[in-house]
């Protein structure tokens, strides 16, 4: 094809690529490579036609690719402008819908703020515009208050939250970003019991200011706003301090929160070393 259309050039492409020759690069636009051969992909579109034996198609294919690389040539580039920073890391995920038992928890629980709030599936135009989709992509990273950061792997995955005005602690299963009926994140969290006893253990975790708690709890649905931050942590196995199932060590937020202006913004406080 190559011969055919461009017959004065000396050098000719090879049997697997095009070569880089401006010419060539004029007429079909921005491309980089193209495989030449029946059956090979087109390098910069996927194409996933069986055309072993059909020659035409081949032909067809190759047509069609390289007029609309010339038209993308001649139209030039786009400029997009820069899109606003948001609090939020880019998932990179692409939606998927929301499993009905899912998105009836989720519901019922962003009702809680907003009471206006329609399902969608009895939603009525006439009642209210404000409908919660049960589409939804995950987030990675997000950030919280005072520039920190949760994810739902370590070592920022136990957080402190709030909720009805209490301190709560819980451990990240999943941060969810609806795609409409309701601005802030969702993040899925387990949450995590205190243990309280009178034992010498517990009194000597009192004075550091360190609780021990456990991952008995129920699932729940928290909002980004009511998280303060990541907590750091250690875990402990089984028959550690006087506890027969696996435990975790938590530094009180409020006096790790008391220290940050001994040490510079950049340092990461919350790694822990679980080698120790």
């Amino acid at each position: 094809m190559s011969e055919i259309l461009f017959s004065n050039l000396r050098v000719l492409p090879n049997h697997h690529y095009a070569l880089h020759i401006g010419t060539q690069i004029s007429w079909w636009g921005p491309m980089m490579q193209m495989a030449e051969f029946t059956g090979e992909r087109l390098i910069s579109v996927l194409q996933r036609y069986k055309t072993n034996s059909r020659d035409h198609t081949n032909r067809t294919i190759m047509r069609k690719f390289c007029q609309l690389q010339r038209f993308t040539a001649l139209k030039g580039f786009e400029i997009t402008p820069e899109e606003p920073k948001t609090n939020q890391a880019s998932s990179g995920q692409p939606q998927f819908v929301i499993a009905d038992q899912a998105y009836r928890k989720i519901f019922d629980f962003c009702r809680e703020k907003n009471s206006n709030l329609q399902s969608c599936a009895n939603w009525s135009s006439n009642e209210s515009k404000e409908v919660l989709s049960n589409h939804a992509s995950k987030i990675l990273a997000l950030e919280v208050q005072n520039g920190r950061h949760i994810t739902s792997k370590k070592p920022n995955n136990i957080i402190e939250y709030l909720c009805d005005g209490k301190t709560c602690y819980g451990r990240v299963t999943e941060i969810l970003k609806i795609e409409s009926g309701c601005e802030s994140a969702i993040i899925s969290v387990i949450e995590l019991c205190i243990i309280k006893s009178n034992t010498l253990v517990n009194q000597f975790l009192d004075c550091l200011n360190v609780l021990q708690v456990e991952a008995h709890g129920k699932s729940v649905y928290v909002h980004q706003q009511d998280i303060k931050g990541p907590v750091p942590f250690r875990t402990l196995p089984a028959r550690s301090l006087g506890c027969a199932q696996p435990t975790i060590l938590l530094q009180s937020l409020p006096q790790f929160i008391s220290f940050e202006s001994e040490f510079p913004a950049d340092s990461n406080l919350i790694d822990v070393d679980e080698n120790l």
